[in-house]
């Protein structure tokens, strides 16, 4: 075989190995695709996976918001329950506080009233004795007028016979 023959025969041998690279590439983009198809799935396995979880701790998370919820809502029913509680006690205790206060403004005013009406029996007891002191007193004053004429009398009668002794002293003095 000749330089040309065997040219031509390798030509031909690479004709026929030709189709067979084709198929060697091919295998290997279809291995590479199989692989890329596992990854594929693996990745999208495990992000199901993670999806699965987030779906998990969002509906926990979610029941914890609904419980937080229900937990505020207690605490705001039981202080709105506790103040109307405190404002029945307040109301009682009002109430109870000016019962007790009416009671002893009641007591006050019988006490002032009975109180003032001993300082009215007294004052008219006084005013009584003072006006029968004064009746007396107008008459002991009558009676002791009645006595300073009696007496103003007596003196003149008494200074009037002094003068008529004075008179005949003086004429018996004189004969």
């Amino acid at each position: 075989m000749d330089k040309l023959e065997a040219a031509a025969a390798i030509r031909k041998l690479a004709k026929q190995y030709e189709p067979m690279v084709v198929a060697a590439e091919l295998l290997e983009k279809s291995g590479s695709f199989d692989q890329a198809v596992k990854e594929a799935k693996a990745s999208l396995e495990d992000i199901q996976k993670k999806r699965a979880a987030a779906d998990g701790a969002l509906k926990a998370l979610e029941a914890k918001r609904e419980q937080g919820v229900r937990d505020a809502q207690d605490v705001v029913d039981r202080a709105k329950q506790l103040a109307d509680e405190v404002g029945r006690d307040a109301q009682e205790t009002a109430a109870t506080e000016i019962s007790e206060a009416q009671e002893k403004a009641k007591l006050i005013v019988e006490k002032a009233r009975a109180d003032g009406n001993a300082l009215v029996a007294t004052a008219q007891r006084e005013a009584n004795t003072a006006n029968a002191t004064a009746v007396i007193a107008r008459q002991d004053a009558k009676a002791v007028q009645a006595s300073i004429v009696t007496a103003r009398d007596d003196l003149a009668r008494i200074i009037s016979e002094t003068n008529r002794a004075k008179e005949k002293l003086r004429e018996f003095m004189q004969a």
